[in-house]
Parts: C-alpha cells; structure tokens; sequence
C-alpha cells in the first residue's frame, strides 16, 4: 500500500477516534451535555408488543394497508427530468442525514410535479407534488431517465386551486390530456420558495405524511450510456426491483420494524407531457416501469411504537453542537443501542443475503433506519433505547447474485452469514462499542422462534411473487437451509 492511501485511510478511520479522545464532556455544548451519561441503562422494551418487540398494528395510510400479493398500483408522474438531471451534482454536494429540514428555495433541485393515481375501484387522483432526485450511488451514475426521486405533497389548497382553474375552461378528468393541464396550471400558481410539504388529508394516500420515496427500474451499471444497449438491460432492472420488492414483502410476517412497500406500474411524463419511455419508434405510446413506494420512518413509528422524529432532531442538534454529532453518536450506540433491535436488523439482512449495511454509531449508518423507544423528552440516556431496522436491499445476494458463481458458493456465503448472527453474544467489530452484547436467552430464543414460525410464511409471499423462478428457488431453498440450521440452534442453545 502506497504511502497516500494508507494516509487516507489513517484519517477515514482513526480520526473520529482521536477526536471522540481528545472532545471532553466539559466543552461540547449544552445539548450534547445534557444528554451525554454512563450510567447503567434500564430495559425499555420496544414496539406496541411489548414483550416480543413486534409491530402489530396498521399502517395509517391505506397506501401501505394492501395484502401481500396484491395488483400494482397505476401511476403517472409529470415533471421535470431534465432538470432532475442537471441537479444530480448539485444533489451529490449537499447530501446529509440531518440538513435542515427540507424547503424549497434552492430551485435548482426541486421541480414541481404531478402524480396522477389509480386505485382500483375508485376514482383517479391527482396530487400537486414536488420531486427531488435522491439515492446517492443511482442519481450519480448517469441514472437520468427515471431517477429515483423523493416525492413531497404540496398543500390541499394548491390542488383546489388548480382544479377550479381546469373547470373555469370546462376541463374535467376525463380530458386526454388533463395531466398536463395539471401540470400547466401548477407551473403557473406555485411559488416553490413560498411552499411548505404537507401530508394529504384524503384518498390512498392519506395519513401517509408529507413525503414519500420512490424506487426506480433505474440502476447504476457500466455501459448504459451507450443507449444501443439500454433497452437490453431494462428488463433486468425491472427484475431487480421486482426482486427487491420480493424481499421487503417477505419480512413483513416477522413483525419487526421494516418498511412496508407498495409495488407500481409507472408511466413517465416529462413537463411537455411526452412519455420518456415509449415504444420503439412510436414517440407518443407510453411504456410503463415497474416500481415501488416505501414506508416513511414516521409511519414505521406509529405502526410499531417508535420514535424516528426526535432521532432526526437530536442529530440536527448534536451536529449544531459537537464535531458531526460524533460524541453523541458514540454514547448512544454504546448506552443506548437496543440489543434485541440489532440482533433482529443482523437476523433479517442475514434472511435476506445482504451485507450492504454499516453503523459507524448513532448519527453515521448506511441502510439501516434508526429510532427511539423511552422516555425521550428526558433527554436521559437512562431512558432511551436505540432501535435499529434495515432498508436498501438492492445489493442482496438474490437481487444482485454477483460473485456467487455456484449454488453451492452461494449457500456457503449465507450460512456463513447466519452464523455470525447467531454468535451475537460475541464482541462486535466496530470502533463504537467497547462492551459485550449479552442478550438475554429467553429473549434469543423467543425471537429465533419468531423467524422459525414465520418462514412458512415467507415462503408463500416468495411464490406468489412476481419475480421470475430462479430467483424463487434461490430464495426458497435458502429459507429451507436457514430453517434447519435455526432449530439446531435453538436447540442447541
């Protein structure tokens, strides 16, 4: 290793030590301060079940309420790509999890939009939106035709607004081309700088709050700029996300805390109202892409007695207060860190093949969603657990089976994967912990049996899945060897 790299991965991981060494309590700022302690920490079981963490209730917005397996929902979104486009760098630069909270005054990454919805056995709806690119590694590969985007919901009164507009001109719904009418009409009376995100107060996608995540078919692969092979490779990106949607819905019988998810048929409109996929040669058809709405964290906590919110504020304020939050973080990975929560966000990514999550401490994590459970308005680490959960599951070893060359690789590589999370009252690697995750055994054993009386369960949700049966069989008999190895263990515990 050259004598610059090793520099540089001194610094990316040995820094935030000396600097966790060298801050001491006395100087960080009152926040910080006030919520920084080593006492020892009372159990705070999390969930509306309380006993077995689960989250038992429904989600508030009929969006997320459909059983598992239900018919895609029928999209339309209208807005800007090409400026989506140009944003992608200005994206890339402003990125961070605790930013303030989202306006839009920087014009230059917000776009007004329309997203046209509809249900089946109920009327079409139409929501005046704002869209704005997101995901880092997708919107940075020259992922431009259908990014995916962060959808926020304007206020009632702007579609009011618009809708009086239309009927003064005797335009109705059914009008061919009344989405781009919308769309025309919202260009006209918004004010983006002026506007503020609200939640919709009615149809599917009420109670859902004020923003939304869209995953796209859109993925990041060598090559694809070459647009002679794009059409090649769409309908593998169109798998992947059905596969990805596959394994959210596959979780969901545990009733941990993991994103509910709601599969789509999405049609693309550019603010000229010309479909960016079409059929070939024919400019004015429209091709429709598969998709996927995620559960907001604030929904998430609602359903499972949770806390994201506050998890948001205090990292806004640790970040205004200390060196990035830093000190913060770490105290509350090492005080806080809900020890059945983490065996359970290893449990489900091992379930599902994907090693693609990091959590460096509280305030620095990469696909892993994070919550409070307590008393937080103590400001007391005393009180408070930190509860994790997984997200992001692009890379898993059934979505993207890179590097696993054989079934038999394949089965090595996540059983390898399983027991390592069955060894969790071992240390753990990781700068941010200096003790030993001791959980108690009937707990253990209690959320093993979870998992062994919900495979069943999973299992149905794969076959009845839209991917295609390689992926099912892969998935199928990976469920099978992880059941086995679970009874063993908790037999043998």
């Amino acid at each position: 290793m050259n004598h610059r790299k090793s520099s540089k991965l001194f610094f990316v991981f040995l820094a935030p030590l000396l600097i966790g060494i060298f801050v001491e309590a006395k100087n960080l700022e009152p926040f910080a301060d006030s919520v920084l302690s080593s006492s020892k920490i009372p159990e705070v079981p999390y969930g509306v079940d309380t006993e077995n963490g689960q989250c038992t209730k429904t989600p508030d917005s009929p969006l997320f309420q459909h059983p598992v397996g239900s018919e895609p929902l029928e999209i339309a979104l209208m807005t800007n790509y090409e400026g989506l486009k140009a944003s992608t760098q200005d994206h890339r630069k402003r990125r961070g999890k605790f930013d303030k909270r989202h306006t839009f005054k920087e014009s230059q990454l917000y776009y007004p939009g329309v997203l046209r919805v509809s249900p089946q056995n109920s009327p079409e709806e139409f929501h005046a939106v704002v869209t704005h690119i997101r995901g880092y590694s997708r919107s940075a590969h020259k992922c431009s035709d259908a990014p995916p985007l962060k959808i926020f919901f304007l206020n009632q009164t702007v579609n009011d607004s618009i809708i009086a507009a239309l009927q003064s001109q005797n335009i109705n719904p059914s009008h061919e081309d009344y989405l781009e009418l919308y769309h025309n009409e919202l260009v006209k009376i918004v004010d983006l700088p002026s506007e503020k995100a609200k939640s919709p107060t009615n149809g599917i996608f009420s109670g859902i709050g004020s923003e939304l995540k869209l995953v796209t078919h859109c993925y990041a692969q060598s090559g694809l700029e070459d647009k002679g092979h794009m059409e090649i490779f769409e309908k593998k990106f169109q798998e992947a996300v059905l596969r990805e949607f596959a394994l959210y819905e596959m979780l969901a019988p545990l009733q941990w805390p993991v994103e509910r998810v709601r599969l789509l048929n999405v049609s693309y409109f550019n603010q000229w109202g010309v479909p960016i996929y079409h059929k070939k040669n024919q400019v004015n058809s429209i091709r429709k892409m598969v998709g996927f709405f995620r559960e907001p964290q604030n929904s998430i906590s609602r359903r499972c007695g949770l806390d994201h919110k506050s998890f948001l504020k205090w990292g806004r304020e640790a970040n205004a207060s200390t060196t990035d939050g830093y000190d913060l973080g770490q105290a509350l990975m090492k005080e806080s860190l809900d020890q059945l929560s983490w065996f359970h966000l290893r449990m489900m990514n091992a379930l599902i093949a994907n090693k693609d999550y990091v959590l460096h401490h509280a305030f620095s994590s990469r696909n892993v969603n994070m919550f409070f459970a307590g008393d937080v308005e103590s400001k007391n680490l005393n009180h408070l657990r930190l509860v994790t959960a997984p997200y992001d599951f692009d890379l898993s070893q059934f979505v993207d089976p890179t590097g696993a060359a054989s079934s038999k690789e394949r089965e090595q590589i996540l059983l390898s994967v399983l027991d390592e999370v069955l060894r969790i009252n071992e240390n753990l690697n990781g700068y941010w912990i200096k003790k030993t995750i001791q959980i108690e055994e009937s707990k253990l054993r209690t959320s093993i049996q979870r998992v062994i009386s919900a495979i069943p369960d999973m299992m149905v949700s794969i076959k009845a899945s839209r991917t295609d049966q390689k992926f099912k069989d892969n998935v199928i008999e990976m469920l099978t060897l992880f059941l086995e190895r679970l009874k063993d263990s908790k037999t043998q515990s």
